[in-house]
């Protein structure tokens, strides 16, 4: 309305209408669990009186609403320095809570959702903590407080040790450390223990079975043992310790969270491999087998792997894989490279528990030998002839036979029996290259025929087969064909049957029946041969022939007999000898018989009487040389004798004399012509002259008087001579008559001209006669005695009548020597 007085007016007024508000929080008490020096998150909701968020947008208006919120920190003692995200805050500092986030927490505008993360301080109490939550003043709201608990907890923590590796083994008690302590990062100390604490456990085996074990009770360090059977029959596998600490409360509202800890064992099992050993041949496969066993010698039921070695040879030779029984099988081929010998074969395990909890079983390994053997083979390369009692040779090769192809030779020295028959001869070793020779006699009562012969080879332990090598040979025997008797027996005559006999035996002397033997003779040198006969020989093994020559050649005959042997068949055909050929002959020297007729002797009585001629002529030669020497060592005597009367030297005549006499002996053999000493010219005057001894001597002992004396000869020593030689003269006239006929028969004999030279005296100036210039005498010679005249032809024969010789008459002149033929 107008008035002139009071202009009009309006006057709006806003009225705020403020809502109250509260908090609400989270029934869930979880989440209201805080612990040390870990966060939490304080939340809550603020709704107003309409149950009603804090609307963000009012009349266009974005608002904002923070909430307040503060930790109590009674058990606390903070200092003014102390530096914490929720720094304590309150207008006057005297508060001892603390300030929670931001000073202000902004509200969701959506559902009045606000939250803030807090972390309890190490040295917080364990315990329920009040938390006070401030709704600042707004616009549109009023102020509000509210609060809410939280609860302070403390993470215990339990540690069960054992081993590095936690493998345990059956039928063993083990004893596992365990320890009950704070969880370290929520104690000031790094993870205190809790002393006195019951711990229990519990043990489960990889079967899902439980077993209780007796609760542990901590020591003042929170540390505790437990001990846990592991029986025999416990299964393999895994197996869980399981360690709990219940819930405890310490001044009624301060716990400590349960806690518990599961440790897993391993419980394993040591293993044990098996295997056999294996022989096996060259060029052959061989199963290497073996089984392997758990710690209770029980097989396991599952699948292993195991790598199969060689010792001294890297690497593996395979990979085998057992069965569920334990046994595994791995195929080997031996090549034939390969030497004969004992090999180490090496079956490995490496176990299967250091995994990922697969496998329980440990390593292990098994070895066994593979012997590698080669089998053999014997070859004859030759055999030489077998006869009884003589020696024989086998030669042949032992080698290693590579599926029928001549492999390597055995080793050095292995031993081959030569078995002949039905005995053993003896071994013989190999050489280096598998071959041997054999040589030994074939025993002498071995029987003939085709025996066996077997090479044999035992084996070698560990190395070689036996072989064998069987043929069959043939034994022979050598013969020996002979005459038994044969007549006539050394000359056989034309016309003349020879009877013989031959006999046939073997080596043992025993007589061959049934054997054909052949006689044949040869004439002369002749080669050729003509049959006699060619029989078999009877029951004592001989044989009987006849034959007659009746050819006109006049030479040797020579019977021969042969033994050609005989054969047999071996059982491979082959033809071989058994009783050896023989031979012999018997020479007879052949007689031509003349025709008989009367002896005719006269050839015989002129044979005799040619023969009696030739006696009679050689006797009278032999008489006649004897009698020229006797009359030649007259004459000598006789002359000297003269000499000696007619006064010549003595020793001059004496020894011209000697030397005569033994010229004389000489010249007829009576002397040898080289004689010097006296002694022989003794020996053989003696021979020569036939006087008697009394004159012998006297003439002899003159004779060396003359020779060797060294005295001068008187008158005496003359006379004696003369005596002497004139003795000797006398002597040897008595056998002169007998000379002299002897001389007649002997007419056309003539003397030596030698023997003719007369010997002539010659007187010098002074009267001295020389005799072959010797100085005899000057003296007038002595008278000598006449020759004595022989005896008319038809007048008796015998020694001469010896004439004195005579003087000279008185008056008369002395007569010259007459002069004598020789």
């Amino acid at each position: 309305m107008n008035s002139k007085i009071y202009v009009g007016c309006t006057n709006q007024t806003t009225i705020i209408i403020k809502r109250l508000i509260y908090f609400k929080f989270s029934t869930n008490n979880e989440t209201k669990m805080a612990f040390r020096n870990k966060p939490i998150t304080i939340c809550g909701n603020v709704l107003d009186n309409m149950n009603e968020a804090p609307r963000g947008l009012i009349d266009g208006v974005m608002q904002t609403y923070k909430v307040r919120i503060y930790w109590d920190r009674t058990y606390l003692n903070p200092t003014d320095d102390y530096i914490d995200p929720l720094a304590p805050w309150n207008e006057d500092g005297s508060t001892l809570q603390v300030r929670v986030g931001n000073p202000e927490v902004v509200t969701s505008n959506n559902s009045g959702y606000f939250e803030a993360r807090h972390i309890p301080d190490l040295n917080h109490n364990p315990g329920k903590v009040n938390v006070t939550f401030y709704f600042e003043n707004s616009t549109f709201y009023e102020p509000a407080w509210g609060m809410d608990v939280y609860e302070v907890w403390v993470h215990s923590m339990l540690l069960l040790t054992y081993g590095p590796n936690n493998k345990i083994f059956r039928n063993t008690t083990i004893a596992v450390t365990g320890k009950l302590y704070i969880d370290p990062t929520e104690d000031p100390q790094g993870g205190s223990g809790l002393p006195d604490k019951t711990v229990k456990l519990v043990w489960t085996d990889a079967l899902g079975n439980i077993t209780s074990l007796p609760d542990a009770l901590t020591n003042s360090d929170g540390i505790f043992t437990v001990t846990v059977p592991i029986p025999r029959s416990h299964p393999l596998g895994v197996a869980r310790l399981h360690a709990s600490y219940g819930m405890e409360e310490k001044y009624g509202y301060f716990p400590y969270i349960k806690c518990e800890n599961t440790t897993m064992f391993k419980v394993v099992s040591n293993t044990t491999i098996t295997m056999e050993n294996k022989t096996v041949f060259k060029g052959e496969t061989v199963q290497i087998t073996g089984i392997i066993r758990d710690d209770q010698n029980e097989r396991p039921n599952v699948t292993l792997s195991i790598s199969i070695h060689e010792y001294g040879i890297d690497g593996e030779l395979g990979r085998v894989v057992t069965g569920i029984a334990g046994n595994f099988s791995y195929t080997y081929y031996v090549g034939w490279d390969k030497s004969v010998d004992n090999y180490t074969i090496i079956a490995r395990f490496k176990g299967n528990a250091d995994g990922d909890g697969s496998g329980w079983y440990l390593s292990s390994q098994g070895t066994c030998i593979l012997n590698v053997m080669a089998r053999t083979n014997i070859t004859r390369l030759s055999v030489s002839e077998l006869v009884r009692g003589e020696k024989f040779s086998v030669r042949g090769r032992l080698y290693e036979d590579w599926a029928g192809v001549e492999g390597a030779a055995v080793k050095a020295g292995e031993p081959v029996s030569i078995i002949l028959g039905n005995r053993n001869l003896g071994n013989v070793p190999v050489s280096t290259e598998g071959d041997f020779l054999f040589v030994d006699m074939v025993p002498s009562d071995m029987p003939l025929g085709e025996v066996p012969l077997l090479l044999s080879y035992n084996g070698s332990a560990y190395k070689y087969s036996p072989s064998s090598n069987l043929t069959y040979v043939s034994i022979s025997a050598r013969t020996t064909i002979e005459f038994e008797s044969i007549s006539p027996n050394g000359t056989v005559t034309k016309g003349k049957t020879i009877i013989g006999y031959v006999v046939l035996r073997d080596d043992m002397g025993a007589r061959l029946d049934n054997k054909t033997v052949s006689i044949y003779y040869s004439i002369g040198d002749s080669t050729d041969l003509v049959l006699i006969s060619d029989n078999c020989t009877d029951s004592s093994g001989s044989v009987r022939f006849t034959w007659v020559f009746n050819d006109v050649q006049k030479v040797k005959r020579v019977i021969w007999a042969f033994f050609n042997g005989t054969t047999i068949t071996l059982q491979n055909g082959t033809e071989v000898v058994m009783y050896h050929g023989d031979s012999t002959n018997y020479t007879f020297d052949y007689k031509i018989p003349v025709k008989t007729v009367p002896p005719d002797y006269t050839w015989v009585f002129i044979l005799l009487f040619i023969i009696l001629i030739a006696l009679l002529i050689m006797w009278a030669i032999y008489e006649i040389n004897k009698r020229r020497a006797i009359k030649n060592m007259q004459r000598i005597i006789r002359k000297a004798a003269d000499q000696l009367v007619a006064g010549n030297a003595y020793a001059a005549v004496i020894f011209k004399a000697y030397r005569q006499l033994a010229a004389t002996m000489k010249k007829y053999g009576y002397l040898r012509k080289d004689s010097e000493t006296f002694r022989e010219f003794e020996k053989a005057i003696r021979v020569a002259l036939p006087i008697d001894t009394q004159s012998m001597d006297a003439l002899l002992s003159v004779l060396e008087e003359a020779r060797y004396s060294k005295h001068e000869m008187n008158e005496n020593d003359r006379d004696r001579a003369i005596a002497a030689l004139r003795a000797v003269q006398m002597s040897l006239q008595r056998v002169s008559l007998s000379q002299d006929q002897l001389a007649r028969i002997q007419q056309s004999t003539k003397a030596i001209a030698d023997e003719d030279e007369p010997e002539i005296l010659v007187k010098d100036k002074s009267g001295l006669v020389k005799v072959d210039d010797t100085v005899l005498s000057s003296a007038p010679p002595s008278p000598v005695t006449p020759p004595v005249s022989p005896v008319p032809s038809g007048g008796p024969v015998g020694p001469a009548p010896m004439q004195q010789p005579q003087m000279p008459q008185q008056g008369m002149p002395p007569q010259q020597p007459p002069r004598y033929p020789n």
